[in-house]
């Protein structure tokens, strides 16, 4: 996944670090299940093409196969409306986000912890754990 170079160019805006936020141009994604928001994080953070089966048993493990896949497809369409048919790519068998069209914090985040960590400060200062997690020291 790359990132994009700001906010201004990007249609959608994915805000996963604080409250929960995405907007589609200007305007909050409205949507009529949380399910929708939580299928649009999870394929964003993943940051590759997500198996249409793996979702649906992700998001709806107590249904059978073709009540979560059917479950998958109402929440692809209802999002894919709520978004302007912008932000996902979606065919038969995978989910992904369409990387130029998305500003992701999280991404831009991942972004600056890589840049951190390869310009060479000491460790006294800041210290990225292997799982990524941001760990700042007192002095």
């Amino acid at each position: 996944m790359s990132t994009t170079s700001g906010t201004a160019d990007a249609k959608l805006a994915i805000r996963l670090l604080g409250p929960v936020q995405i907007e589609v141009g200007a305007r909050a994604l409205e949507v009529d299940t949380r399910k929708a928001v939580a299928l649009l994080a999870y394929v964003a953070v993943a940051g590759r093409p997500m198996s249409r089966e793996a979702l649906a048993a992700l998001l709806w493990p107590d249904s059978d196969d073709a009540e979560a896949r059917g479950a998958l497809r109402r929440t692809l369409s209802v999002l894919n409306s709520g978004l302007g048919r912008i932000g996902l790519v979606v065919d038969r068998q995978t989910v992904a986000i369409d990387e130029p069209v998305v500003d992701f914090d999280v991404l831009r985040f991942r972004e600056a912890v890589r840049q951190a960590r390869d310009h060479g400060h000491p460790p006294t200062a800041l210290s990225v754990a292997k799982n990524d997690r941001l760990h700042c020291r007192s002095r």
